[in-house]
């Protein structure tokens, strides 16, 4: 959802206009995504991409709402936008998705979903969904085991994510006390630097 600063800014800002996809260029060629399309109703009813271009390892954003993207995530020249979906959102208890390049043909397809074995913290929980599988088939982009949330909060398009974030630990907790003592949680620093964990939250969520 929107941050204080963010409905400053945007008074009637909601969770769903700030979604964005993160299309990668996983091939040894340069890329044009002009004409490539997502299938109706996956997300928008819909959806073709403009002629945004793409070395390899290189990715663009397609996002539901170009104003309040750029208000969260900045204005950043080299995060290349191929494409704004004008209605629909994504689904938030999952979906499939289906990216289609200019002849018709598809370049990906899978589905995913927000519970079982799927990474929960990226269910509302402030993270994004980071594809860290092996393969980029239908079957593995599929599978819950090939993504987990974001370490950066609300992800990082257009640029790779830290993955799994060993900044602090959970070293030590207390669970089902009696007064005087009361539940804890302990964090531990092992880097070598001072770490500021104000407005960190615990989640049982992964």
């Amino acid at each position: 959802g929107p941050s204080a600063a963010e409905r400053a800014l945007l008074p009637d800002a909601q969770s769903a206009p700030f979604e964005f996809l993160e299309i990668r260029n996983v091939g040894i060629r340069r890329v044009n995504l002009y004409g490539c399309s997502f299938d109706a109703g996956q997300p928008a009813s819909a959806l073709a991409l403009g002629a945004v271009s793409l070395a390899t390892g290189e990715c663009a954003v397609v996002v539901r709402d170009l104003r309040r993207f750029r208000v969260r995530y900045g204005t950043n020249a080299a995060l290349k936008v191929a494409g704004a979906w004008t209605d629909g959102e994504l689904g938030d208890n999952g979906e499939a998705v289906a990216l289609r390049a200019r002849d018709g043909s598809v370049l990906q397809s899978f589905a995913y979903d927000a519970g079982g074995a799927w990474p929960g913290r990226a269910d509302g929980g402030g993270s994004s969904l980071e594809y860290a599988g092996a393969s980029w088939s239908a079957a593995a982009a599929s599978n819950p085991a090939s993504w987990r949330s974001s370490s950066e909060f609300h992800g990082s398009p257009g640029a790779d994510g830290a993955g799994p974030d060993a900044r602090a630990v959970i070293n030590e907790w207390l669970a089902h006390t009696d007064l005087p003592y009361v539940d804890a949680i302990e964090l531990y620093n092992p880097g070598p630097t001072n770490l500021d964990i104000g407005g960190w939250l615990v989640s049982d969520c992964v």
